[in-house]
């Protein structure tokens, strides 16, 4: 037995195994991916590796785009030429820890990136929050009304706002306290950025999984996690395709489908191997290892 198994083993006997034998076939989710995964090659070229993979779904990274000087109407000339829809786009700090200081002054920055995605035609934008001090439980309720306030703003721009939870962060670095502020908060224009990496890496624990409710999910970062360091170790350079790690990918493929998500999963790589290889075999491999989790396309 592997450690995969081993790992998926443990988690059926903790309660977890009735999600897992949901089969591969049920799955509506489709293939995406992130172009940080190649963020060294210009847009264009971004465009025609995935499009020749199979990929029918991008996200964005707002960040390369700024840097490439594309503007919207060069973007979505690309995208259309190469048969590609934006499904999501990355990231925005979002100052929800009073610790970072006023929103008031970050919320500007914040808009331009939620009228950039409205003129994309992106339906949701990545949210985070990265907390290093002395955070304590009012902090949480904060978080919630500074989430609010975002998700008021970025409803102006017809845009839905997946809140991402960072491992080791002091404030959001779990799943679990991610629904709290996703519940506090209460508005109709927010869930969740499940990212695997995040996931596994941090405290989260896959019986968290269980108090998902439908429509928690916005959006998920699905990529795998090798056992080559201890997990408090693991970096955003060591992600690898999915299916390449030992990460039981299946339980968290199974929570989704309970829930009734039809959404994407995006794989997001950091590793220069990824970052500054060729796009088209980049594109292709992480196409290939999303296939078994993912419904047949078109």
């Amino acid at each position: 037995m592997d450690r995969r198994d081993f790992i998926a083993a443990s988690l059926a006997a903790a309660g977890l195994s009735a999600g897992q034998a949901q089969p591969p076939s049920a799955y509506r989710f489709s293939p995406c991916l992130n172009e940080v995964t190649t963020l060294a090659a210009p847009f264009e070229q971004d465009c025609i590796a995935y499009s020749e993979a199979g990929f029918r779904h991008i996200e964005l990274w707002f960040d390369k785009l700024r840097q490439q000087n594309l503007k919207p109407a060069e973007v979505t000339a690309m995208l259309r030429d190469h048969g590609l829809t934006p499904v999501s786009a990355c990231a925005s700090e979002g100052c929800l820890w009073r610790g970072q200081g006023p929103l008031d002054k970050q919320l500007p920055e914040i808009e331009g990136s939620f009228e950039l995605a409205q003129s994309l035609g992106v339906p949701r934008y990545v949210v985070f929050s990265y907390a290093s001090g002395s955070v304590t439980p009012d902090d949480q309720h904060e978080a919630a009304a500074r989430l609010a306030r975002e998700a008021e703003l970025a409803a102006k721009y017809k845009v839905r706002i997946a809140l991402e939870f960072i491992c080791r962060s002091a404030l959001i670095g779990s799943l679990g306290t991610a629904l709290k502020v996703l519940r506090e908060a209460r508005q109709p224009n927010v869930g969740v950025c499940l990212d695997v990496h995040h996931f596994f890496a941090g405290i989260s624990k896959f019986e968290d999984l269980k108090d998902l409710r439908p429509g928690n999910i916005e959006h998920v970062h699905f990529h795998d996690l090798p056992d080559t360091k201890p997990r408090e170790l693991l970096s955003e350079p060591d992600r690898l395709p999915p299916g390449e790690g030992v990460v039981p990918l299946r339980l968290i493929t199974a929570a989704l489908a309970r829930l009734g998500y039809a959404g994407n999963l995006s794989t997001e790589l950091f590793g220069d191997q990824f970052t500054k290889g060729d796009p088209r075999a980049v594109a292709r491999r992480c196409f290939e290892a999303l296939g078994p989790y993912c419904a047949p396309t078109s």
